[in-house]
């Protein structure tokens, strides 16, 4: 039996804290993080899991637009996911983001 990882189980943990409660503006934050972790640990596609990391980044951001957290995790997820997509060396930062 394989065992999962630390950012796979951070990811389980932080997705049942929002489900349990989901105006819990730092679960949401925690789970960007997460799953932002994911690529970076585990290999995973950076336009895969930044889909998602964004995702979460922004539902803590509509909870409550004054969470530091949440502004510095969309801030890291955006700058990584634009070097993981080569949108800083080619320069090309305002393509679409699908």
């Amino acid at each position: 039996m394989a065992c999962a990882s630390p950012s796979q189980k951070s990811v389980e943990y932080f997705q049942q804290s929002v489900e349990k409660d989901p105006a819990f503006a730092l679960g949401y934050v925690g789970l960007a993080e997460s799953y932002d972790l994911l690529s970076t640990y585990l290999g995973v596609a950076p336009e895969q899991s930044s889909l998602k990391a964004r995702a979460a980044a922004n539902k803590a951001l509509e909870l409550d637009e004054t969470l530091a957290e949440a502004h510095t995790s969309l801030a890291a997820i955006l700058w990584f996911l634009m070097i993981g997509t080569g949108r800083v060396q080619n320069g090309n930062l305002d393509a679409p983001w699908n």
